[in-house]
């Protein structure tokens, strides 16, 4: 199983030709699951990103959930979605009851070799370290454990430092509001078997985004891919991590994205 997250950078700025080189990216690619963040609702006029990921690519299955909150000023609307070669059991948000304060989660269930699997899709805020923290843990509570799967991937855009409460609080070093959880983070268990470190997906250096703007950010890894730490995940093995989007290798020499992908591949217990 290859799982991947993806933040498109919801920009009108070269969108035509960023769109098709986020395509052939995730052609190449060829995962089983991606979730795609600042995935705007409309890929050009008059269709949707839905009708033009099913039209562009071999994905049966495709789902965008525009968020509720207006666009700013300039930006195009927007959401969470999935593109996946396995059916959906389920779908659910976030923000159906509840304010999120600009925190974003989708979660679909799939069946992967006749068990359940989770994977939930997150863009947290990126102004405030606090309402990352208390939103995170509302997700894993109520979105998560609340519908639990036998595996539960927790992936996408957390916006937050590698040591920060909130990656502890993942990593069950430290509690939020009481509450505790352990989870995996699976790129950095990657690589730190390889005796590296695993690496950053906002370049402020190398990515050419940014390379008209002044700024003193240093790079960062802020999208991630996490596994739960329960007995049923115990025996799933990590094959491969790494990252994609990184080079401009499709045809149009473009980097589509000022965040590059993460994917990891597993292996179920059962094959093992």
């Amino acid at each position: 199983m290859r799982i991947a997250t993806y933040n498109l950078w919801n920009s009108t700025t070269n969108w035509a030709r960023r769109l098709a080189a986020i395509v052939e990216e995730l052609t190449f690619l060829d995962a089983d699951i991606v979730a795609l963040q600042e995935a705007p609702t409309q890929a050009r006029d008059r269709q949707s990103l839905v009708d033009f990921f099913r039209e562009e690519t071999d994905y049966p299955h495709v789902i965008q959930l525009e968020e509720p909150e207006a666009p700013d000023e300039g930006e195009r609307p927007e959401g969470l979605a999935f593109i996946s070669k396995l059916p959906f059991e389920a779908v659910r948000t976030n923000w159906e009851r509840v304010a999120t304060n600009n925190n974003w989660a989708m979660k679909i269930a799939v069946d992967w070799k006749g068990r359940s699997l989770g994977v939930t899709n997150v863009h947290l805020d990126y102004r405030q370290a606090s309402s990352r923290e208390q939103h995170i843990a509302r997700i894993v509570r109520e979105l998560i454990d609340s519908h639990s799967c036998d595996y539960e991937i927790l992936c996408g855009d957390f916006n937050d430092e590698s040591d920060s409460l909130l990656a502890r609080f993942l990593e069950g070093r430290a509690s939020i509001e009481g509450y505790r959880t352990q989870w995996r983070d699976l790129a950095h268990a990657w690589h730190a078997n390889l005796g590296e470190s695993p690496p950053v997906t906002l370049d402020f250096l190398n990515n050419p985004r940014w390379q008209d703007e002044v700024s003193n950010e240093t790079p960062a890894r802020f999208d991630k891919l996490y596994l739960r730490t329960s007995e049923s995940s115990l025996g799933i093995q990590i094959l491969q991590a790494g990252i994609f989007g990184r080079e401009p290798h499709n045809r149009f020499g473009i980097i589509p994205s000022d965040h590059y992908g993460v994917f990891v591949d597993l292996q179920e217990p059962d094959a093992i």
